[in-house]
């Protein structure tokens, strides 16, 4: 009995606690830690601030990796809204050149405004200008870096022109158009 209380004064005077009051009684039975409650909940403070900045930092990451994917959607639409422009311009240049041939060979020579009707593309602002038997089809983004960068033009020559002007009209200088939706 004495060797026993020799070891518990001994545990007590190194700061060793029992996690259950009746392991006092045989503290060699295992069941106590080394340290005092003070290092206990320090290590405790510590470990939650560890995982508060694991935290952190995967919401980072998880955040950084949405805005990856929202910027890649954002240039797949434009890609696709390019696209389809130029497919609508084009394809309405080649009806308004039609009606147009068609008024001159019947000696007309007046076209049928009740029958023109400009089209829409998603994200693109078009125009129609017609001179004469000369027209222009002009598409300019609505949001410029937003839903389209090109700016598009085609006339009787049914050549779709396109450059970035930054919201402003093509030109008949700017190069031919030869887009594909998946590049």
């Amino acid at each position: 009995m004495l060797l026993v209380q020799q070891l518990i004064s001994g545990f007590q005077m190194y700061n060793i606690t029992f996690r259950n009051p009746r392991l006092r009684e045989s503290p060699l039975a295992g069941g106590f830690t080394i340290g005092s409650a003070r290092s206990t909940k320090l290590k405790a403070h510590r470990m939650a601030i560890v995982l508060v900045i694991l935290a952190a930092i995967f919401i980072g990451a998880l955040g950084l990796h949405g805005y990856k994917q929202y910027k890649v959607r954002q240039e797949r639409r434009i890609s696709e809204n390019e696209y389809n422009v130029a497919v609508t311009i084009w394809e309405f240049a080649s009806r308004t050149k039609s009606q147009i041939d068609d008024a001159l060979r019947q000696g007309e020579g007046v076209l049928n405004f009740t029958n023109i009707t400009v089209p829409s593309s998603e994200g693109y602002k078009l125009t129609f200008e017609l001179i004469g038997a000369y027209f222009r089809v002009y598409a300019v983004p609505i949001r410029h870096a937003r839903t389209g960068y090109l700016s598009f033009l085609t006339d009787n020559t049914l050549t779709v022109r396109a450059a970035d002007h930054a919201g402003d009209r093509a030109t008949t200088e700017d190069a031919e158009y030869r887009g594909d939706p998946a590049a």
